[in-house]
């Protein structure tokens, strides 16, 4: 009996055993490289098997825990069968967003993962697994270089650091501890020992808040004491999840493109994989009890609309709006917004609030276009379920907040005059021209440009690691994905070998 056709008979029983998780990709992958064995030949390791250990390494500083995929050599199917398995992980992600975020719409990848492994595997180079199939982005390459530096922190002592005011040429017991932090965190060039507070580590002292999304104060509050004793464990984690995500979608590295960031309040406007605009946002509002979180999504812009109306959505009607209208009905005509019923305009004077059961009774809102307009001037519209935008706001001096999470879930965009004359290849005077005319117009750009609206909490800027509040509790959520895998504890058993080496 031919060998491959022993080890479909002996695949087929260990499936139904329920030792292989992918017994029919097993099955394939031998069949498109017509081996019989690929780990063990004649009783022996191959050279391949050495190259799937030597892969193994470099799974940590992708975020991936190696030790459920170690195998001897001769469990010949199970290690095919954990190859596929990190494949999949590297290049699609280890967890299903959808499982996650409810109504999440990402671009669909095309599955390359099984040639990919054939012609690696012909080619002896199954070590080069990860560079092949992980996203080919910036971003994910600067994090897997910033987990490698966290890796290597994880045995370093993390006293903690303690809030203290703190005057320029101070002495302090805490100066001393907080210099060495910020020396290994890489916002002090060098560690002098020193315990007097000084210039040079004021200054990385406001280099580390601006990183962690803090006030750049220089001042060593309780806010920042908080983010200095973060563990290199729970940062390292931090970034093993951002992996993650950046796994689920790949923005294409020509043309335009935009991303909204929703934990740093931030919007980058692409060309060509490099950023062309930059501008602050406000994002749906995370307040407790009234959570508003802007979708993690991906669209693309269809239409600009020009003097838009503001046809309130019944959720911002019903909670916001008629509530307080209910209480004075003059607030619906102060804020030039027009009361519906089965198509029919009615005045709101008309109306006997005191009595009214607004449960029971449904109100179409619609706001004139024009000053004081919620939307702003101009509107950017995508297809998605959640009825989100992005748009402009009357509302400016919200973006000198600090912190940015105060719509309903569309969001807000200071530079929406820059980014729309770049979307749609207008100068900005003919855009404020067309604006100026208090029209109430579409607009369709001539290419769709593609948005995506992201959640990454760990990011690299300009060289620099930066982290942001899990502002919606998303992390937690992911984290609870990963309870069973130790992913940094096997990442410190890597980081004992980077350092032996």
């Amino acid at each position: 009996m031919p060998k491959l056709a022993i080890l479909a008979i002996l695949l087929f029983a260990i499936a139904r055993a329920g030792e292989l998780k992918n017994p029919h990709r097993v099955q394939k992958l031998y069949d498109e490289l017509g081996a019989p064995c690929l780990w063990s030949c004649f009783g022996h390791p191959t050279e391949l098997y050495e190259q799937y250990k030597t892969l193994l390494e470099k799974l940590p500083h992708h975020g991936i825990d190696p030790e459920p995929f170690r195998a001897e050599y001769y469990q010949e199917l199970k290690i095919t069968d954990n190859l596929i398995q990190i494949a999949h992980s590297l290049y699609f992600g280890s967890l299903n967003p959808s499982g996650f975020f409810k109504g999440i719409k990402l671009p669909q990848k095309q599955d390359i993962t099984s040639q990919v492994l054939v012609r690696l595997i012909r080619q002896g180079k199954l070590q080069d697994l990860p560079n092949e199939l992980s996203p080919k982005s910036p971003e994910y390459e600067a994090l897997t270089k910033w987990a490698q530096h966290y890796i290597n922190l994880l045995e370093e002592d993390w006293s903690k650091i303690n809030p203290v005011k703190l005057q320029i040429g101070q002495k302090h017991k805490e100066v001393p501890i907080l210099r060495k932090r910020l020396y290994l965190l890489q916002d002090l060039p060098t560690d002098s020992g020193d315990d007097t507070f000084d210039a040079e580590l004021k200054q990385a002292l406001t280099e580390f808040q601006k990183r962690h999304g803090l006030l750049p104060s220089g001042n060593l509050d309780a806010k920042t004491a908080k983010e200095l004793n973060i563990t290199p464990k729970e940062r390292l984690i931090t970034i093993f999840l951002n992996l993650e995500k950046l796994r689920w979608v790949s923005p294409p590295s020509q043309g335009q493109f935009i991303l909204v960031n929703i934990p740093s309040y931030e919007l980058f406007l692409y060309q060509d994989g490099k950023v062309s605009l930059t501008s602050k946002v406000i994002v749906g509002r995370d307040f407790a009890g009234d959570l508003r979180p802007t979708p993690i999504l991906y669209s693309q812009i269809s239409h600009v609309v020009l003097n838009p109306k503001w046809y309130v959505p019944t959720s911002i009607a019903s909670k916001d709006i008629l509530p307080k209208a209910k209480k004075d009905p003059t607030i619906l005509q102060r804020k030039r917004l027009r009361l519906y019923k089965n198509g029919e305009e009615i005045d709101p004077l008309s109306i006997d609030w005191a009595n009214l059961d607004l449960r029971k009774v449904q109100f179409m809102l619609v706001q004139d276009s024009g000053p004081g307009n919620s939307l702003g001037r101009i509107k950017l519209h995508f297809p998605n379920d959640f009825d989100v935008y992005l748009h402009d706001t009357p509302e400016k001096h919200l973006f000198n907040k600090h912190k940015r999470a105060y719509s309903s879930g569309c969001i807000r965009v200071e530079k929406i005059r820059q980014l729309t004359s770049e979307i749609l290849g207008w100068s900005e005077k003919r855009l404020n021209s067309a604006i100026a005319s208090g029209q109430n117009f579409s607009i369709a750009p001539q290419t769709k440009v593609p948005i995506y609206i992201a959640y990454m909490t760990a990011f690299d800027k300009d060289g620099s690691l930066n982290f942001r509040e899990d502002i919606y509790g998303y992390d937690k959520k992911l984290m609870k994905a990963f309870k069973e895998v130790d992913i940094a504890g096997s990442a410190r058993s890597r980081g004992h070998q980077t350092k032996s080496n």
